[in-house]
């Protein structure tokens, strides 16, 4: 049995020995399970690492059996594991903010447009009290909205962007449904999207080289073939990373599988990851 599949026995394990509510367990297992995801991405120290895991489970589980003070052998195990913390530090997180408003669910345009004005309005006034707020936001219909709506908003959320600090996630009109839309209304989505935001913007065609859709409800079989052609290289769904602009990728624990189109045209995810297949292709008339 190989390093990686004693680190998942053991996570396992330890799981299934928690049986009640902890905070200490609580948190030792987040850090268990990051750990061996920092280890699985990064497969060079894995022999160093992954005992230094097997062991600060072994101190966790023998504490739950023995009923011993859970908060010393949490203690205990982190300082086992204080290598890999060390490693990790070395690494730079980027939070970016965004706001997933739906465009209609359960509730009136009005109301729409009521939440893209308190949100916007917000995020304005955060990125006066804090420098370095960033935000991301996608859905070109919201910016429609700004549009048509809210005329003074519009100029703010134009200036954010000039600044540098607002980007733009927008590869469709909205986060819409991948199941029963055709392939030419995705096509049709990236088209508009795009030739609003160059009129609107004044973006480039290929500005919005990222395919944000963190509501999206599934990725049908035609998007092999069709989401190339926004053009986004990068294709994220629910669970990946929100920006495209922040330096290497790295995607802890998530698994991977693949996706084949009817046509053939094939594409490798992880969670949303970025793909390679067919072209859909957009004219720009």
């Amino acid at each position: 049995m190989g390093m990686t599949d004693d680190l998942s026995r053991e996570l396992h394990a330890l799981a299934a020995a928690c049986t009640s509510p902890n905070a200490a367990v609580q948190r030792i297992r987040a850090e268990l399970g990051f750990a061996a995801a920092l280890t699985a991405a990064r497969p060079d120290n894995e022999s160093e690492w992954g005992p230094l895991i097997l062991a600060a489970c072994s101190v966790v589980r023998a504490a739950l059996e023995s009923g011993s003070a859970m908060v010393d052998a949490v203690r205990e195990a982190e300082a086992v594991l204080a290598p890999i913390g060390r490693a990790a530090e070395q690494d730079t997180v980027h939070c970016v903010g965004h706001a997933h408003i739906d465009m209609n669910w359960q509730w009136p345009w009005p109301e729409t447009v009521a939440v893209i004005n308190d949100t916007f309005t917000t995020v304005d006034r955060l990125m006066d009290e804090f420098p370095d707020f960033r935000f991301s936001q996608s859905q070109a219909s919201v910016y429609r909205s700004l549009a048509d709506y809210l005329p003074e908003l519009r100029v703010k959320v134009k200036q954010r962007i000039a600044e540098g600090r607002w980007e733009i996630t927008a590869s469709q009109w909205v986060e819409g449904d991948k199941n029963l839309a055709s392939g030419e209304a995705l096509c049709r989505h990236a088209l508009y999207t795009r030739r609003f935001l160059a009129e609107e913007l004044g973006l480039p065609y290929d500005a919005v080289v990222i395919g944000f859709e963190p509501d999206t409800f599934g990725h049908a079989r035609p998007c092999p073939r069709t989401l190339p052609g926004h053009p986004c290289p990068d294709d994220h769904g629910e669970g990946a990373r929100a920006a495209g602009a922040f330096g290497p990728r790295r995607y802890l624990g998530r698994p991977r599988y693949s996706s084949h189109s009817p046509s053939g045209a094939g594409r490798r995810w992880r969670q949303g990851r970025r793909c390679s297949g067919g072209r859909c292709r957009l004219a720009q008339s």
